[in-house]
């Protein structure tokens, strides 16, 4: 019984190992490299790994641009007068931006500007659905909730699952570097999707997006005080959608959004149909516009172009 009982526990040992340190080791979503991230081929938590990191370093950065995956095709290195940091990251929204514009406030850091992108995911997603979610599980909420944390990353199965793309991957020897340094994407080199990708709709369905819709308009409202509060300039950018993407999104009140939008700050607005969003090889896929129109809403910003210039 002696024998039983110990071969019981050294079983149950190693499993509890296994557990821990398989995952430890795999990583797939690099949320145990913060300042080591590996270019492996899965998703990482960008929002989490970029706070974690911005929030326990010294930086030189004075501004921070904000958005979903479709803002990484901003360089925003290019953004004169400031040195800003590209914080796109998967579904990103401006509930999420609000609470990392307070965190880095109340760490001490420095902010000149403050540029958010912002589109129909800016509302059709949940942030709830966030929350049990390892590529987008928040900052804040992974710093108030350890538990789920250790439930979420210390998961042998989501480990195993990512080998077969990690081993395969061949990765980028520039990707750290970008990520820490500068933080976008998209590069110019990024390939177009075939055309007939075109067709499909990129908005999320099923959520009651009327509802997040006030969620997010309050979260900028919110935003734009905290940032005249401590002296930071806000700067909206409405994102160049492709014109399938945009039709759609006149479905689920685009207009409106923007015309609540319009309540709480002005905007640069590039969405619309036009010469750039009617014009597929300007995407690489149906979410996501390329590097080259990224440079053109830089030269917008930059105030070296109109708006209606180039687009």
């Amino acid at each position: 019984m002696k024998k039983f009982v110990i071969k019981t526990l050294i079983f149950a040992l190693f499993c509890a190992l296994v557990s821990v340190l398989f995952p430890l080791a795999v990583d797939p979503y690099n949320v145990f490299h913060v300042s080591d991230i590996r270019d492996n081929g899965v998703e990482p938590n960008k929002h989490y790994i970029k706070m974690e990191y911005l929030m326990n370093n010294e930086t030189n950065f004075d501004a921070y641009l904000f958005g979903s995956s479709r803002v990484g095709a901003l360089h925003s290195e290019k953004l004169k007068g400031v040195n800003c940091y590209n914080m796109t990251y998967s579904e990103g929204l401006p509930i999420e931006h609000l609470e990392n514009v307070r965190s880095l406030l109340n760490a001490g850091k420095k902010i000149k500007k403050v540029y958010i992108g912002v589109d129909v995911a800016s509302y059709t997603n949940a942030h709830e659905d966030h929350l049990v979610d390892p590529i987008r599980m928040p900052y804040e909420y992974i710093e108030d909730n350890p538990l789920d944390f250790y439930r979420t990353y210390f998961d042998p199965a989501k480990a195993f699952r990512a080998l077969p793309t990690i081993m395969k991957n061949e990765a980028d020897p520039d990707y750290a570097d970008i990520f820490y340094n500068k933080g976008w994407a998209i590069d110019y080199d990024a390939p177009n999707m075939a055309c007939d990708a075109y067709v499909e709709n990129t908005i999320e369905d099923g959520n009651d997006w009327e509802a997040e819709m006030k969620i997010e308009l309050d979260a900028i409202r919110e935003l734009k005080k905290l940032c005249d509060e401590n002296g930071a300039e806000l700067v909206v950018i409405v994102l160049p959608m492709h014109e399938v993407t945009y039709k759609n999104s006149l479905n689920y009140g685009f207009k409106d959004f923007l015309n609540g939008l319009s309540e709480i700050t002005s905007y640069y607005d590039f969405s619309g149909l036009n010469r750039i969003t009617q014009a597929t090889e300007n995407y690489i896929d149906p979410s996501h516009f390329n590097a080259h129109v990224g440079d053109l809403i830089i030269d917008v910003l930059n105030g070296e172009a109109a708006v209606e210039d180039c687009f």
